[in-house]
């Protein structure tokens, strides 16, 4: 009788890739569902994780943290036949086959072939991210890029999240003025001028998202507005888990936001986005919904550069964004 398959799918790290595996994982569950599947994540992205219901259990995974070899011998000892490498670093590669895995599929990226059973051209220029993730699997189930999981978040945390913050206002918009990399940054002052006139909006509230070190900066920017215009915005930085952060997205009308995990995490609660991208490709990167606007410069010849700068960082792709532009595609989405 064939042992039965004893699978890791390694993506930790980014919140918005994290959430990106789940097709994958939607995908390999259907392929293979006798198997035993584990998924190593991001220590700030375990909570989530935890409730796929497409995987046996999540790792929370930090090998920065704890330490390269300690994180190979971890993964040794649990006998996994199949390594699925979503990310495309050459040490994800090293080791999981350090870790002695028979089966390695993963990219042709980053100098590490040799170090893979199966390696597959990574195709970012031609498709979707998730997509890319599903090139991994030959055979994989046909259907939509979805990324719903509004399921997964327990009743518990809904009703804490509502108990705990002010979110009875009739229309809510969560503005997300950061991003992982300061790169993909519409300029605050531009962000400025689109909150004036989002608070305008009849009945209108503003929230911020995010870790506690970007509390600072969302105090700061709140200070520039009138008390009267304080009083309609909410920052909550700091005060929520991922997964609590989710069900506040889950309850917004609409999120503005840079190219970052915040798009993604609209998305994967179904609330329109906004997305406002400069040297990124949004074909890659676009968020997997129905109700989305991208706004980018169309016509930059350098653009998307892939992070690839050639602008001396002064980002033409962003700076000529206007928050006229991004407030007519608020427009699509908002009641007043």
């Amino acid at each position: 009788m064939a042992k039965p398959e004893k699978i890791v799918v390694v993506r930790y790290r980014f919140i918005g890739d994290t959430l990106l595996t789940i097709p994958f994982l939607r995908a390999l569950r259907q392929l293979k569902p006798d198997a035993e599947i584990h998924l190593l994540v991001g220590e700030d992205a375990y909570d989530l994780m935890r409730h796929c219901p497409d995987i046996d259990q999540a790792i929370a995974f930090e090998p920065r943290k704890h330490g390269f070899w300690p994180s190979v011998q971890r993964i040794r000892q649990e006998g996994y036949t199949h390594a699925y490498l979503l990310k495309r670093s050459f040490s994800s590669a090293f080791m999981v086959w350090l870790a002695g895995i028979p089966n390695r599929i993963g990219f042709n990226t980053d100098h590490r072939r040799l170090l893979l059973t199966k390696a597959i051209a990574y195709t970012p220029t031609q498709q979707h991210e998730a997509q890319c993730f599903l090139d991994l699997l030959p055979g994989y189930p046909q259907g939509a890029l979805d990324l719903s999981i509004e399921s997964w978040i327990p009743e518990e945390v809904e009703t804490k999240i509502l108990s705990q913050f002010n979110l009875s206002a009739p229309q809510k918009v969560l503005v997300h003025v950061t991003s992982t990399n300061a790169a993909k940054c519409w300029p605050l002052d531009a962000f400025k001028t689109l909150i004036q006139t989002l608070l305008a909006c009849e009945d209108t509230h503003l929230y911020f998202l995010g870790v506690e070190a970007e509390k600072a900066l969302y105090e700061n920017l709140k200070a520039s507005f009138s008390n009267d215009e304080q009083s309609m915005m909410h920052n909550l930085c700091g005060q929520t888990t991922l997964l609590e952060s989710l069900a506040v997205v889950k309850h917004m009308d609409l999120v503005v936001a840079n190219d970052s995990g915040m798009i993604h995490m609209a998305a994967a609660m179904n609330t329109p986005v906004v997305a406002i991208f400069g040297p990124s490709d949004p074909k890659q990167w676009h968020p997997l919904s129905k109700r989305y606007t991208i706004v980018h410069h169309p016509q930059m010849a350098c653009r998307p550069c892939r992070l690839n700068i050639t602008c001396h960082h002064e980002y033409p792709c962003l700076s000529e964004i206007t928050p006229e532009q991004v407030l007519r595609a608020c427009k699509t989405y908002l009641k007043s």
